[in-house]
């Protein structure tokens, strides 16, 4: 090994390091990306289900509570209801969202983080 070669190959080191939190920057975006759209279509699935259920449930509903209530009475149950489920659908929906965003590769940022300051110590200053 010459004194020239060590440059070089600390240069392929530099380069090759970069590629690789490169590299695991764009596996951890790509994983949160994933859940982020299960989370959509967990979250559509679910709204359609509950979608059709409320149709048939509230028919059945409206037609109990009319029974024993004037029409327009039941059908105002019937819709406060519905608006506590929408309400209730939606803050779980929120919350599934809190895990997924930002897609940001904050491992990959970390690591990045730390391999830069390991290779400051060990050259006694900046790179």
């Amino acid at each position: 090994m010459t004194l020239t070669d060590s440059p070089r190959q600390i240069a392929e080191h530099v380069r090759r390091l970069a590629q690789l939190e490169l590299e695991l920057g764009v596996r951890e975006v790509r994983t949160k990306l994933r859940g982020l759209a299960r989370t959509a279509v967990f979250g559509a699935a679910a709204a359609l289900l509950a979608f059709l259920a409320l149709i048939a449930g509230i028919g059945a509903a409206v037609a109990g509570l009319a029974t024993a209530l004037d029409v327009w009475v039941a059908l105002l149950v019937a819709c406060g209801g519905l608006a506590l489920l929408a309400a209730l659908i939606a803050v779980a929906s929120l919350r599934s969202l809190g895990g997924a965003l930002p897609p940001v590769p904050t491992r990959a940022l970390e690591e990045a983080r730390r391999t830069i300051e390991v290779l400051k110590a060990r050259n006694g200053h900046g790179l």
